[in-house]
Protein backbone atom coordinates (compact mmCIF):
# COMPACT_ATOMS: atom_id res chain seq x y z
CA UNK A 1 0.00 0.00 0.00
CA UNK A 2 0.98 3.57 -0.42
CA UNK A 3 0.92 4.79 3.11
CA UNK A 4 3.27 1.73 3.52
CA UNK A 5 5.82 3.02 1.27
CA UNK A 6 5.61 6.40 2.78
CA UNK A 7 9.26 7.85 3.53
CA UNK A 8 7.10 9.12 7.05
CA UNK A 9 6.59 5.10 8.03
CA UNK A 10 9.79 3.46 6.23
CA UNK A 11 12.41 6.21 7.80
CA UNK A 12 10.79 9.28 10.37
CA UNK A 13 9.30 6.31 12.31
CA UNK A 14 11.54 4.24 13.24
CA UNK A 15 13.85 6.89 13.47
CA UNK A 16 11.90 8.49 16.33
CA UNK A 17 11.21 4.83 17.63
CA UNK A 18 15.31 4.74 17.90
CA UNK A 19 15.75 8.10 19.38
CA UNK A 20 12.97 7.52 21.77
CA UNK A 21 14.33 3.88 23.19
CA UNK A 22 18.19 5.89 23.25
CA UNK A 23 16.76 8.67 25.30
CA UNK A 24 14.65 6.43 27.62
CA UNK A 25 17.58 4.22 28.20
CA UNK A 26 20.24 7.16 28.72
CA UNK A 27 17.66 9.25 31.00
CA UNK A 28 17.33 5.56 33.00
CA UNK A 29 21.24 5.78 32.83
CA UNK A 30 21.56 9.08 34.20
CA UNK A 31 18.68 8.55 37.00
CA UNK A 32 20.89 4.76 38.10
CA UNK A 33 23.97 7.03 38.15
CA UNK A 34 22.77 9.99 40.05
CA UNK A 35 21.01 7.72 42.56
CA UNK A 36 23.89 5.80 43.29
CA UNK A 37 26.07 9.06 43.53
CA UNK A 38 23.79 10.35 46.13
CA UNK A 39 24.06 7.61 47.79
CA UNK A 40 27.51 7.00 48.03
CA UNK A 41 27.52 11.01 48.54
CA UNK A 42 24.85 10.13 51.62
CA UNK A 43 27.40 7.28 52.96
CA UNK A 44 30.35 9.36 53.29
CA UNK A 45 28.50 12.34 54.56
CA UNK A 46 26.72 9.90 57.09
CA UNK A 47 30.43 8.47 57.97
CA UNK A 48 32.10 12.19 58.85
CA UNK A 49 29.10 13.50 60.49
CA UNK A 50 29.44 10.27 63.03
CA UNK A 51 33.08 10.73 63.37
CA UNK A 52 32.59 14.23 64.18
CA UNK A 53 30.32 13.66 66.47
CA UNK A 54 32.23 11.35 68.11
CA UNK A 55 35.04 13.69 67.98
CA UNK A 56 32.54 15.97 70.36
CA UNK A 57 31.84 13.44 72.46
CA UNK A 58 35.36 12.59 73.22
CA UNK A 59 36.27 15.74 73.43
CA UNK A 60 34.09 16.83 75.83
CA UNK A 61 34.89 13.23 78.11
CA UNK A 62 38.73 13.92 77.67
CA UNK A 63 38.03 17.83 78.75
CA UNK A 64 35.66 16.32 82.23
CA UNK A 65 38.30 13.26 82.65
CA UNK A 66 41.75 15.84 83.00
CA UNK A 67 39.60 17.85 85.26
CA UNK A 68 38.63 15.01 87.30
CA UNK A 69 42.34 13.70 87.58
CA UNK A 70 42.96 17.36 88.46
CA UNK A 71 40.49 17.11 91.29
CA UNK A 72 41.33 13.91 93.24
CA UNK A 73 44.88 14.96 93.25
CA UNK A 74 43.77 18.23 94.84
CA UNK A 75 41.48 16.47 97.49
CA UNK A 76 43.87 13.89 98.32
CA UNK A 77 46.66 16.88 98.94
CA UNK A 78 43.62 18.50 101.22
CA UNK A 79 43.11 15.46 103.48
CA UNK A 80 47.07 15.82 104.32
CA UNK A 81 46.40 19.34 104.73
CA UNK A 82 43.41 18.58 107.49
CA UNK A 83 45.42 16.04 109.01
CA UNK A 84 48.35 18.43 109.71
CA UNK A 85 45.53 21.28 110.70
CA UNK A 86 44.28 23.72 109.15
CA UNK A 87 41.09 26.38 109.13
CA UNK A 88 38.41 28.62 107.56
CA UNK A 89 41.03 31.44 106.38
CA UNK A 90 43.46 28.96 104.95
CA UNK A 91 41.37 27.03 103.02
CA UNK A 92 39.66 30.36 101.77
CA UNK A 93 42.95 31.43 100.42
CA UNK A 94 43.97 27.69 99.26
CA UNK A 95 40.78 27.69 97.21
CA UNK A 96 41.57 31.57 95.82
CA UNK A 97 45.30 30.47 94.39
CA UNK A 98 44.04 26.75 93.35
CA UNK A 99 41.22 27.69 91.09
CA UNK A 100 39.40 25.55 93.43
CA UNK A 101 35.37 26.16 93.85
CA UNK A 102 34.48 24.34 96.46
CA UNK A 103 36.55 22.29 99.83
CA UNK A 104 34.19 20.40 101.93
CA UNK A 105 35.27 18.06 104.61
CA UNK A 106 33.76 16.14 107.36
CA UNK A 107 34.30 13.63 110.70
CA UNK A 108 33.82 10.17 110.51
CA UNK A 109 29.78 10.64 110.55
CA UNK A 110 29.80 12.84 107.39
CA UNK A 111 28.88 16.08 109.36
CA UNK A 112 30.62 19.18 107.77
CA UNK A 113 33.65 20.63 110.21
CA UNK A 114 35.80 22.81 107.50
CA UNK A 115 34.31 24.49 104.49
CA UNK A 116 35.68 27.63 102.53
CA UNK A 117 31.81 28.35 102.11
CA UNK A 118 31.24 30.07 105.00
CA UNK A 119 32.84 29.81 108.56
CA UNK A 120 30.02 27.67 109.83
CA UNK A 121 27.79 25.58 107.69
CA UNK A 122 25.42 22.85 109.20
CA UNK A 123 25.41 20.28 106.58
CA UNK A 124 25.35 16.35 106.83
CA UNK A 125 26.59 14.10 103.96
CA UNK A 126 24.52 11.22 105.33
CA UNK A 127 21.10 13.45 106.10
CA UNK A 128 19.21 12.61 102.91
CA UNK A 129 20.11 8.59 101.15
CA UNK A 130 18.68 10.01 97.80
CA UNK A 131 20.62 13.05 98.09
CA UNK A 132 23.25 14.03 95.65
CA UNK A 133 26.16 14.41 98.78
CA UNK A 134 25.08 10.65 100.04
CA UNK A 135 27.31 8.55 97.75
CA UNK A 136 30.17 10.07 99.72
CA UNK A 137 29.35 8.12 102.42
CA UNK A 138 31.25 5.29 101.10
CA UNK A 139 34.26 6.78 101.77
CA UNK A 140 33.52 7.02 105.01
CA UNK A 141 32.67 3.26 105.49
CA UNK A 142 35.60 2.21 103.19
CA UNK A 143 33.45 1.11 100.71
CA UNK A 144 35.03 3.62 98.04
CA UNK A 145 38.93 5.49 98.51
CA UNK A 146 37.05 7.75 95.52
CA UNK A 147 33.90 9.09 94.62
CA UNK A 148 33.71 11.13 91.13
CA UNK A 149 30.50 12.20 89.86
CA UNK A 150 29.48 13.70 86.55
CA UNK A 151 29.33 17.55 85.78
CA UNK A 152 25.68 18.18 86.90
CA UNK A 153 23.14 20.68 87.92
CA UNK A 154 23.23 20.92 91.56
CA UNK A 155 20.47 20.11 93.82
CA UNK A 156 20.31 23.15 95.60
CA UNK A 157 20.56 25.36 92.44
CA UNK A 158 20.65 25.17 88.73
CA UNK A 159 24.83 25.21 88.19
CA UNK A 160 26.52 22.47 86.86
CA UNK A 161 29.43 21.49 89.38
CA UNK A 162 31.54 18.62 89.30
CA UNK A 163 32.43 16.95 92.53
CA UNK A 164 35.07 14.52 93.64
CA UNK A 165 35.96 13.28 97.18
CA UNK A 166 38.33 11.33 98.73
CA UNK A 167 38.73 9.71 102.33
CA UNK A 168 40.38 10.95 105.40
CA UNK A 169 44.52 10.90 105.31
CA UNK A 170 44.16 8.99 108.37
CA UNK A 171 40.94 8.97 109.50
CA UNK A 172 37.69 8.25 108.59
CA UNK A 173 36.61 11.16 106.85
CA UNK A 174 35.38 13.10 103.57
CA UNK A 175 37.19 15.50 101.43
CA UNK A 176 35.44 16.60 98.63
CA UNK A 177 36.36 18.81 95.81
CA UNK A 178 33.78 20.88 93.93
CA UNK A 179 34.36 23.02 90.80
CA UNK A 180 32.08 24.80 88.48
CA UNK A 181 31.48 22.90 85.24
CA UNK A 182 31.60 26.72 83.36
CA UNK A 183 34.35 25.40 81.31
CA UNK A 184 32.59 22.27 80.09
CA UNK A 185 29.51 24.09 79.64
CA UNK A 186 31.40 26.52 77.12
CA UNK A 187 32.97 23.56 75.90
CA UNK A 188 30.00 22.06 74.86
CA UNK A 189 28.24 25.13 73.42
CA UNK A 190 31.50 25.38 71.34
CA UNK A 191 32.29 21.96 70.16
CA UNK A 192 29.39 19.93 71.48
CA UNK A 193 26.85 17.46 69.28
CA UNK A 194 24.40 19.97 69.93
CA UNK A 195 26.30 22.73 68.36
CA UNK A 196 27.19 20.29 65.42
CA UNK A 197 23.63 19.14 65.10
CA UNK A 198 22.79 23.29 64.73
CA UNK A 199 25.45 23.71 61.92
CA UNK A 200 24.54 21.07 59.91
CA UNK A 201 20.83 22.19 60.31
CA UNK A 202 21.87 25.22 59.39
CA UNK A 203 24.54 25.47 56.56
CA UNK A 204 23.44 21.81 54.80
CA UNK A 205 19.78 22.14 55.13
CA UNK A 206 19.00 20.88 51.84
CA UNK A 207 21.68 18.11 52.03
CA UNK A 208 20.80 16.84 55.60
CA UNK A 209 17.14 16.77 56.41
CA UNK A 210 17.82 15.50 59.83
CA UNK A 211 20.39 14.40 62.26
CA UNK A 212 20.49 13.06 65.93
CA UNK A 213 21.96 11.50 68.33
CA UNK A 214 20.44 8.19 69.41
CA UNK A 215 20.36 5.65 72.18
CA UNK A 216 20.07 2.00 71.82
CA UNK A 217 16.74 2.58 72.84
CA UNK A 218 16.02 4.54 69.52
CA UNK A 219 15.56 7.47 71.97
CA UNK A 220 17.22 11.28 70.45
CA UNK A 221 19.06 12.41 72.86
CA UNK A 222 19.79 15.29 70.88
CA UNK A 223 18.59 16.13 67.43
CA UNK A 224 17.77 19.35 64.55
CA UNK A 225 13.87 18.50 65.24
CA UNK A 226 12.93 19.12 68.46
CA UNK A 227 9.31 17.36 68.03
CA UNK A 228 11.36 13.73 67.40
CA UNK A 229 11.72 12.29 70.47
CA UNK A 230 12.25 8.58 69.06
CA UNK A 231 13.26 7.12 65.54
CA UNK A 232 9.70 6.22 64.06
CA UNK A 233 9.51 2.37 63.07
CA UNK A 234 10.16 2.64 59.64
CA UNK A 235 13.82 3.32 60.47
CA UNK A 236 13.97 0.77 63.74
CA UNK A 237 14.86 -1.52 61.66
CA UNK A 238 17.39 0.04 59.93
CA UNK A 239 18.68 1.48 62.95
CA UNK A 240 18.73 -1.74 65.32
CA UNK A 241 20.95 -3.35 61.74
CA UNK A 242 23.75 -0.74 61.82
CA UNK A 243 24.13 -1.50 65.82
CA UNK A 244 24.32 -4.94 65.33
CA UNK A 245 26.37 -5.23 62.23
CA UNK A 246 29.07 -1.86 63.06
CA UNK A 247 28.03 -0.68 59.63
CA UNK A 248 26.56 2.28 58.07
CA UNK A 249 22.88 1.32 56.86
Amino acid sequence: MVWRDSIKYRIIWPVMLVVTLLICGMALFIYNQTASSLHVQGLAMTEAVRQSMENALIARKTAEDVMEREMIGQAVMAALLMEKGTNYPELVELAERSGIDEFWITDGQGKTQLTNTAPSVDFDFSADPNGQAYEFMDLISGKQTVVTQPAQPRTIDPKVYKYVGVGGWSNPRIVQVGREGQMLTELDQQVGTQRLIQRLKDELSEQVLFSAVVTPEGRVAAGSDASIQELPPELMDRFKQALDTQEIT
